[in-house]
């Protein structure tokens, strides 16, 4: 007997097909629950596990009312994702989330470095200019890349 029957006795566990994936989805159902609760379906995702928030997310989650004598486990385990939706975005584990930010520091890194290659550029043609051995090994280059990535597009 698995352990989950004997703390849900009145409880189905159905394994389905695996198709599109190799994983197989799991459809659990009470048997004193109410057939549609109208909510949408939770992914629970197996990266989670590691990530610190994560145990006491689900304990809020699992918390019942004390307002309420009885608590439906399928009220607890829709409880339990939204507080697992709300911790996914405290700790930006929607990599959309991520990205965005990675950007953002992306253009503050680039809006930091353009104007130290200004000046790095402006030290070397004046190496080119002022020392002889320097000119004699090195030359500059000068493109306008916004031109010619016009021309491309």
């Amino acid at each position: 007997m698995i352990a989950g029957s004997r703390l849900f006795p009145r409880s189905n566990l159905e394994y389905l097909d695996m198709w599109p994936s190799d994983h197989r989805p799991i459809v659990l159902s009470f048997s004193l629950e109410p057939e549609d609760r109208g909510h949408s379906r939770f992914y629970f995702d197996k990266r989670m596990v590691s990530k610190a928030g994560i145990e006491e997310a689900i304990a809020r989650g699992w918390e019942g009312d004390p307002s309420q004598t009885t608590s439906f486990v399928m009220d607890r385990l829709s409880k339990c994702g939204r507080e697992l939706s709300h911790w996914k975005k405290q700790v930006h584990f929607n990599s959309l989330s991520k990205i965005q930010k990675l950007h953002a520091d992306l253009e503050k890194e680039i809006a930091k470095t353009y104007p130290n290659n200004i000046v790095v550029a402006h030290e070397m043609v004046h190496s080119l200019r002022t020392k002889k051995s320097i000119s004699e090994q090195y030359m500059a280059v000068k493109t306008d890349m916004s031109k010619a990535y016009d021309r491309v597009e």
